[in-house]
């Protein structure tokens, strides 16, 4: 299954490592001590970071907060149960 950060942009819900609220943290400190490339999902400025998204090669800047990252991906994991269950 895949979790959608953006109408272009997908990526594999397992390879999901963690999902950061920033509470109004900068989200450049929180990235800089991963040494991992950022992408700011549809170009949001830094001050519009609500959420990080971490997968093993990258760290997604989000303007949605972690809460419904973690919703999406919850939802996600259930579609795939589902699908499996079924099988």
């Amino acid at each position: 299954m895949y979790l959608h950060l953006s109408r272009e942009i997908s990526i594999p819900a397992g390879d999901i490592v963690a999902i950061i609220n920033l509470n109004g943290h900068p989200g450049r400190s929180v990235r800089k001590h991963l040494c991992l490339p950022l992408v700011a999902v549809d170009g949001i400025p830094e001050r519009d970071w609500r959420c990080l998204v971490i997968t093993g090669e990258q760290v997604f800047a989000l303007p949605v907060t972690g809460e419904t990252m973690v919703r999406r991906y919850q939802k996600c994991l259930r579609q795939a149960r589902y699908v499996f269950k079924n099988v």
